[in-house]
């Protein structure tokens, strides 16, 4: 658990960077890499899937890795089963001006995941849910959104379907939304449509 707090709060740290720091050089990009590279092939924070995600939306695009925990069977029946899971991810967002100007954001996104899952595994499963997002920017100008505040709900539906020896990979259409559902006087969403795959450890 002590690793785990340890790697959330290097994890929030690198969410909140600027744009500044997102157009470093060659080198930090590089070492940025190689981290997540090692953190995804040792697995530090004992998650049970690791998940690599992307996607578009708007005139955005979204790059997304992402940790979950499998937090407890709700139900278990000879049709369905439900499961409630904890999920961790990282997201890098990009979109490009008239002008030409990049625009970056970067997010932190916490969420509880309910996933409906058939008990005959080829089939596919459903997945919704809904969380929190910290995001390292407010405004995103190249697809002229105004969010009103870095903090936001996340709105997830996902359609997947699963294989392997032991149901190891896992492969699921997802549609995403974000807004601050009125927490701001200012509450342009913005949804997005991405293709996740993800491994079971």
């Amino acid at each position: 658990m002590k690793k785990l707090w340890i790697a959330l709060f290097l994890l929030a740290a690198s969410s909140t960077a600027t744009a500044e720091l997102v157009e470093g050089s060659q080198y930090w990009r590089t070492a940025v890499a190689v981290t997540l590279l090692t953190t995804l092939a040792t697995n530090p924070m004992e998650s049970d899937r690791v998940l690599v995600e992307s996607g578009q939306g708007e005139e955005v695009s979204a790059h997304r890795v992402a940790w979950r925990w499998h937090w407890k069977d709700l139900h278990e029946g000879d049709w369905l089963n439900i499961q409630l899971h904890g999920q961790l991810a990282l997201e890098y967002w990009q979109g490009q001006r008239q002008d030409g100007v990049l625009d970056r954001n970067n997010l932190l996104v916490l969420t509880p995941v309910f996933r409906l899952e058939p008990a005959l595994s080829w089939l596919p499963y459903l997945e919704t849910s809904i969380g929190a997002t910290l995001m390292s920017a407010s405004r995103f100008p190249a697809s002229q959104h105004e969010f009103g505040q870095n903090f936001q709900f996340e709105d997830t539906l996902a359609l997947g379907w699963q294989w392997g020896e032991r149901d190891q990979w896992d492969l699921a259409l997802r549609y995403r939304h974000y807004s601050n559902n009125g927490m701001s006087e200012q509450n342009n969403g913005i949804d997005f449509n991405t293709l996740s795959i993800s491994y079971l450890y």
